[in-house]
């Protein structure tokens, strides 16, 4: 059972990932195997809540898939606080450097 967390730094390279892999139809490909899931930009934490239930019931289901893939962005929800220790990550694949936003007055 293979278990990724991936990291983009921002949700914008994230969204060009997921639609260049639709595009390619590597996506479809991974979901043959895989339950892949993006982190959504913004929204409720009810909405939060729900990915990650079905992120952790993924990885849990022995048989079905191998494991799950889990697309997030660095300083977004997933990466802040969540520990993927054990069994809940085999894999952490950070794409790109997590510069600071040059724009950003901090």
């Amino acid at each position: 059972e293979v278990i990724d967390v991936d990291f983009c730094v921002c949700f914008q390279m994230l969204d060009k990932l997921k639609d260049r892999w639709i595009h390619t139809g590597l996506w479809k490909n991974l979901e043959l195997v895989k339950t892949v899931i993006a982190e959504p930009q913004g929204g409720a934490k009810s909405d939060f809540d729900e990915l990650l239930n079905l992120y952790y019931d993924a990885i849990k289901c022995k048989g079905e898939k191998d494991g799950a893939l889990l697309i997030a962005v660095c300083r977004g929800k997933v990466s802040e606080g969540l520990d993927f220790c054990d069994e809940n990550a085999r894999a952490v694949v950070t794409i790109g450097i997590p510069f600071p936003n040059v724009r950003d007055l901090q």
